[in-house]
């Protein structure tokens, strides 16, 4: 009898240690997205916005494993996702390098898919590399906490003890104007953090060299370039932009 409950105990707190598991609570991200996804824009969709989503977090967390210790991947429905540090970059260097990381799995994501797509003339890859390309072009915007606002923001680091502010009066303004514009109300949430980042207040500047300054804003200039050049590419595509095709 004294055994059985032994073994019981065992199981209870394995359990319990399982519950507090980091790994399950990515799990249950990824799975509670994918259910949202699905039931609003079919099974095919959610299957990309979550492989699109989650190579991007990836290509961040390989950038910046080389600094910082990273806590782990999540996915926030209809948001995105995100990588979480366990701590602060060392380094305005480290920041825009991470921060370029993720667009540039999602480039690779999206020459994949380009190459397919024409290889085997099937217009679900057409279509499925427009939209990776649209949302990490998006992403390179640079509004601040996006990946191009954080270059902008390592960049004026560098050149200013001002960086952050600066650089978020310009997210303000330009994600204002898109959001109005554009109607697109989830700038609002950007919004929302961006004054959040300005009430914290900015941190110590972090300076780079003038090679490593270069090199940053090289690598952003040329993502977008690549990015403008595979949408101007697949816009002489029948049906690269039928994203209908997408939704069951």
């Amino acid at each position: 009898m004294k055994q059985k409950f032994s073994v019981l105990i065992a199981i209870v707190k394995f359990i319990a240690k399982f519950l507090k598991s980091t790994k399950l609570i990515q799990a249950m991200s990824v799975l509670i997205s994918m259910c949202l996804y699905s039931v609003t824009f079919g099974i095919k969709f959610a299957l990309l916005l979550i492989s699109a989503i989650f190579f991007h977090e990836l290509g961040h967390c390989l950038v910046a494993r080389r600094w910082i210790k990273i806590h782990g991947i999540y996915l926030i429905p209809f948001v995105g996702g995100v990588a979480i540090p366990e701590e602060d970059f060392p380094h305005s260097w480290s920041h825009a390098m991470t921060a370029l990381g993720g667009p540039f799995i999602g480039l690779l994501m999206t020459i994949i898919l380009f190459v397919l797509g024409l290889a085997y003339n099937n217009t679900l890859l057409l279509v499925s590399t427009s939209w990776v390309a649209l949302m990490n072009l998006f992403n390179l915007l640079p509004i601040y906490p996006m990946d191009g606002g954080r270059v902008l923001y390592a960049l004026c680091q560098t050149r200013s003890s001002s960086g952050l502010i600066l650089t978020l009066i310009f997210s303000i303004i330009l994600a204002s104007v898109i959001m109005i514009y554009f109607k697109l109300y989830i700038l609002g949430l950007i919004l929302f953090i961006s004054f959040l980042e300005l009430l914290l207040g900015e941190k110590k500047p972090s300076y780079m060299t003038r090679t490593q300054f270069t090199v940053s804003l090289f690598g952003y200039l040329a993502l977008i370039g690549l990015f403008i050049y595979i949408l101007y590419t697949l816009s002489h595509i029948p049906g690269a932009f039928d994203f209908e095709i997408l939704y069951d």
